[in-house]
């Protein structure tokens, strides 16, 4: 995934890929993220470029994230484990 979008179109192609699409994922710290559901933020104060993808807050029990994304930042509303599970093969949803 490209970092050095604005939010909203950053937004907009995780979106795109969405369901009924595989969705987008990401790298974190050697294991696969899937990303669900993201919401660009207000460029309250604009960041330099140099720090796209730094993730700036995280929340292990919610599941999500805020991230720096083209001087603005988005947050990640879901994140699941990357190891996709076709619901209708049996197992959980993860």
């Amino acid at each position: 995934m490209r970092f050095d979008v604005m939010p909203d179109e950053f937004e907009r192609f995780v979106r795109a890929l969405g369901r009924p699409y595989g969705g987008t994922f990401l790298l974190d710290r050697q294991e696969v993220k899937q990303t669900g559901r993201v919401r660009a933020l207000s460029l309250e104060s604009p960041f330099h470029s140099a720090l796209n993808g730094l993730v700036i807050r995280s929340d292990v029990q919610e599941g999500s994230a805020q991230v720096v994304v083209g001087k603005g930042r988005i947050e990640m509303q879901t994140l699941r484990d990357g190891h996709w599970r076709d619901p209708g093969q049996g197992g959980s949803e993860g």
